[in-house]
């Protein structure tokens, strides 16, 4: 694989800088995040293509008027003073854009892969609303644990990696002193609250392993 980037230019809408997703569509991982948008693909035609698609969905449902352009294109444009458009960024618009487009593009996907995405989308956002992102990542793994008939199961598929990120998040947010998903037995008790970093990251090991089982299982 080849990690192909684009532009999108002119880069001066402010929900650009709003926007930061990564899902895997088509075989072909694609991430999209400020102006840029970058597709991981075998051959620059079909990420062309991805990406394609991807800025025109977007200026679908968000007031962005950009076309894409190579890195080298746009380093011929830096002298220009690129002023982003001042204003307040409508961010639950944004997020509600982020997850139309990706489910567009996925709608012949894996359901229970579509949903994870969305749980990502969600537990990456909760700061917006002063949420915390644990009981979404918890929904991260359940769902990969359903699709695959149970936690030991899903190990066993998804192999030992995944089964030590997998206990881990599961853990943090279903333990009572951290005040997550669950209520403290002692509400007297300061609150001891989870790694949100190494969460994510746990989760992502398991989400990386989903994909790559859904890439590789015979008969896809």
């Amino acid at each position: 694989m080849t990690t192909f980037r684009w532009i999108i230019y002119p880069s001066t809408a402010a929900e650009l800088y709003a926007i930061a997703d990564e899902f895997v569509v088509e075989g072909c991982r694609l991430r999209v995040g400020g102006n840029s948008i970058e597709v991981e693909a075998d051959d620059e035609a079909k990420a062309y293509d991805l990406a394609s698609r991807y800025l025109a969905l977007l200026q679908k449902h968000l007031p962005i008027a950009a076309r894409l352009v190579s890195e080298a294109e746009y380093s011929e444009y830096l002298a220009e003073v690129i002023k982003v458009a001042a204003g307040r960024v409508d961010r639950p618009r944004v997020r509600e854009a982020m997850r139309t487009i990706r489910n567009e593009l996925l709608a012949s996907a894996d359901p229970a892969l579509c949903r994870v995405y969305d749980y990502l989308q969600a537990a990456r956002t909760a700061r917006d609303n002063d949420g915390s992102p644990m009981p979404d990542l918890y929904k991260v793994i359940e769902t990969i644990e359903n699709a695959l008939g149970g936690e030991a199961n899903a190990i066993k598929v998804l192999g030992p990696d995944a089964g030590r990120a997998l206990k881990p998040v599961k853990r943090a947010a279903n333990e009572p002193g951290r005040d997550e998903r669950h209520a403290p037995d002692d509400p007297t008790q300061p609150r001891v609250p989870a790694d949100h970093g190494r969460a994510r990251e746990d989760a992502l090991i398991v989400v990386r392993s989903y994909e790559e089982y859904l890439r590789t299982r015979p008969g896809r």
